[in-house]
């Protein structure tokens, strides 16, 4: 985490109650396949990093912005 505000929570749906706030500096691993979901409501700079072959699948298609 870079700058901001940013949450990271694991599952399927989003549920604030279960995410966790990162800190300037903060990492959170997530492994290949997990369910999980991100979430802000300031501006926020992140750093991804992984190794590929790397995507985004979302979990409810309509949240996906490359369709819209």
């Amino acid at each position: 985490m870079l700058s901001g505000e940013f949450w990271m929570g694991p599952g399927e749906k989003f549920d604030e109650a279960k995410s966790h706030a990162l800190g300037i500096g903060d990492v959170m691993v997530m492994q290949p396949k997990v369910p999980h979901f991100a979430w802000t409501k300031a501006p926020t700079e992140i750093q991804l990093h992984g190794t590929g072959p790397w995507g985004i699948t979302y979990l409810n298609p309509d949240d996906d912005p490359r369709k819209q």
